[in-house]
């Protein structure tokens, strides 16, 4: 899976806020980044399972399973 900048900072939130779930809306207001721009960030990582979807469209890390694009994810400044 490719990552880019938007999807690093993404994945930069959720490791941050490791047991919190997030809207979309709530995502781009705390990276400061266009919502449309978050959609198509966080999109590879639902089809990835890296990110959760609830019925209630509440996002979430699936931490539990992938340990090593976490592990990598933390090296991006």
């Amino acid at each position: 899976m490719y990552i880019n900048k938007s999807t690093a900072k993404i994945l930069q939130l959720f490791i941050g806020h490791i047991t919190e779930s997030f809207t979309l809306r709530e995502v781009a207001r705390r990276l400061k980044m266009h919502v449309s721009l978050a959609h198509r960030a966080i999109q590879p990582l639902i089809g990835a399972k890296i990110v959760e979807q609830d019925k209630h469209k509440n996002l979430s890390l699936n931490y539990k399973i992938h340990h090593e694009t976490i592990a990598f994810a933390t090296g991006f400044n």
